[in-house]
C-alpha cells in the first residue's frame, strides 16, 4: 500500500511539473519579440588588450622599450584606466565614435538635452574630442538632428599623435551655430537641468552647458579611459602621481587631472565602452520598459 502511494504521489508531482513548464512556455511563447528585444543589452563585450602578448599592437617607431611599455600598461590598469588601440595613418590617430542612446528607468542625459535643445530654438547639440590644455584646436561635430529619435549616430575623429601621452576630454553640450568648442561651457549635473524646467525657472536660453563627459589619455599606444566614474580622490590622486612619473606636462598636467575630477564627479557620465576599434558612448534615456 505505502508503494502505492508513493508511486501515486510520484505520478502527481510529475504532472504537476509538466502543467507549470507547459504554463510558463505560453507565457513566453505570448510575448512580442521587440518586448524581448528591448532587454537586451546592446553593449558589446569589453575589448581586453595584453601588451605582452600583442607587441604588433605597439607603434613600430616608438622611443620606448617593450618593458617600459608593459610597466605603462601596469600602471594604468592600477589606476583603473582601460586600453584601446588606435589606427594611426601618419601623425594622426582615426577614432570611429559610436553615440548611442541606452534605455534606463530614470530619466538621464538624453532627457536633458531633449529639454534644454526645445527650450531655445536655435542651439545644437556639440560634440567635441578637446585637449584639456586648451593648446590644440578643438575637435569638433554637431550631432545630427534627428539623433534622439533615430537613437544613434557616428563620427570619426583625427587625433594627433604624440609619443608622450596627452590628455584629452570628450565633451557633449548644447551650443550656438557657429560653436566649435564645449571646453568652456558650464558643467551642469542633469539633476539641476530637471528641477529647473520642472520649476519653470529654466535657464537654457542663457547658458550653454555641458552634459556629458569623458577623460581619454590618447598616446602612441592609443586611447586609455576609466572603467568607471569614482567620487574618490584616490584614482585621480593616482594618475597625477603616474604622469609625474613619465614626466608629462607637469603642472599643466596636474591642473588637467582636477578639470577631470570635477567634471566626472559633476556628471556621472556612463563609462565609454571599447570594441573593435571603436569608442561607444552612452547616454541614458528614460523607457518604460527598461523598468519592468
Amino acid at each position: 500500500m505505502n508503494r502505492d502511494k508513493k508511486i501515486l504521489a510520484t505520478s502527481i508531482l510529475a504532472v504537476l511539473l509538466v502543467l507549470l513548464f507547459f504554463g510558463v512556455a505560453q507565457n513566453l511563447s505570448k510575448t512580442h519579440p521587440q518586448e524581448i528585444e528591448k532587454f537586451k543589452t546592446n553593449e558589446p563585450a569589453p575589448e581586453v588588450i595584453d601588451l605582452q602578448q600583442s607587441k604588433s599592437l605597439m607603434n613600430q617607431n616608438s622611443k620606448l622599450s617593450f618593458q617600459a611599455l608593459v610597466q605603462r600598461d601596469k600602471s594604468e590598469k592600477s589606476i583603473g584606466l582601460k586600453r584601446m588601440p588606435l589606427q594611426v595613418i601618419g601623425a594622426e590617430a582615426h577614432l570611429k565614435v559610436i553615440l548611442s542612446l541606452k534605455p534606463s528607468c530614470n530619466p538621464g542625459d538624453a532627457d536633458a538635452i531633449i529639454q534644454e535643445l526645445g527650450a531655445v530654438t536655435d542651439h545644437k547639440l556639440l560634440a567635441t574630442f578637446e585637449d584639456l590644455s586648451g593648446q590644440q584646436k578643438s575637435i569638433s561635430w554637431d550631432i545630427p538632428e534627428n539623433f534622439i529619435r533615430s537613437g544613434k549616430a557616428e563620427n570619426i575623429f583625427k587625433v594627433p599623435i604624440k609619443p608622450e601621452p596627452s590628455q584629452y576630454g570628450f565633451f557633449l553640450c548644447t551650443a550656438q551655430k557657429n560653436d566649435t568648442t564645449c571646453r568652456e561651457k558650464e558643467v551642469t549635473d542633469v539633476n539641476l537641468i530637471f528641477t529647473e524646467h520642472l520649476t519653470q525657472t529654466s535657464r537654457a536660453d542663457e547658458v550653454l552647458r555641458t552634459i556629458f563627459f569623458q577623460y581619454f589619455l590618447v598616446d602612441e599606444r592609443g586611447l586609455a579611459a576609466f572603467s568607471k566614474v569614482s567620487q574618490f580622490n584616490d584614482p585621480f590622486d593616482k594618475l597625477k602621481k603616474y604622469l609625474d612619473d613619465i614626466k608629462a606636462s607637469g603642472k599643466v598636467a596636474r591642473t588637467e587631472v582636477d578639470l577631470t575630477q570635477q567634471n566626472m564627479q559633476t556628471l556621472d557620465s556612463l563609462p565609454s565602452v571599447f570594441s573593435k576599434g571603436t569608442l561607444i558612448l552612452e547616454l541614458p534615456k528614460f523607457q518604460e520598459a527598461a523598468c519592468r
